[in-house]
């Protein structure tokens, strides 16, 4: 999964090491490091908006928008999730 987060920055021409310097910190943040080896479709259904905010925390934006971040999870990944947009929003980006 680290290659598929790095994907965006190594197409804007990022330098190896400051693609790695990004991936791990922002699947650390999303709280999926642990899946760092795994492929996209390996992951379960609580894992994969994580990544997707994973690929956005890498670049990052400062404006990040996503009208589905809840979308087909349980009610307890969505509050999770929802508490993690919150922190960040307080952050350099902007939900």
């Amino acid at each position: 999964m680290a290659e598929n987060i790095a994907f965006d920055p190594e197409n804007l021409g990022w330098p190896i090491p400051e693609m790695r310097q990004r991936v791990h910190p922002a699947l650390a943040s999303t709280g999926i490091q642990c899946s760092v080896d795994y492929m996209p479709h390996q992951l379960w259904g609580k894992e994969e908006p994580r990544r997707a905010i994973a690929g956005v925390l890498a670049i990052p934006p400062p404006l990040a928008l996503d009208d589905e971040a809840p979308a087909f999870l349980d009610q307890g990944s969505c509050g999770t999730l929802t508490k993690f947009l919150r922190a960040d929003a307080t952050a350099s980006i902007t939900f």
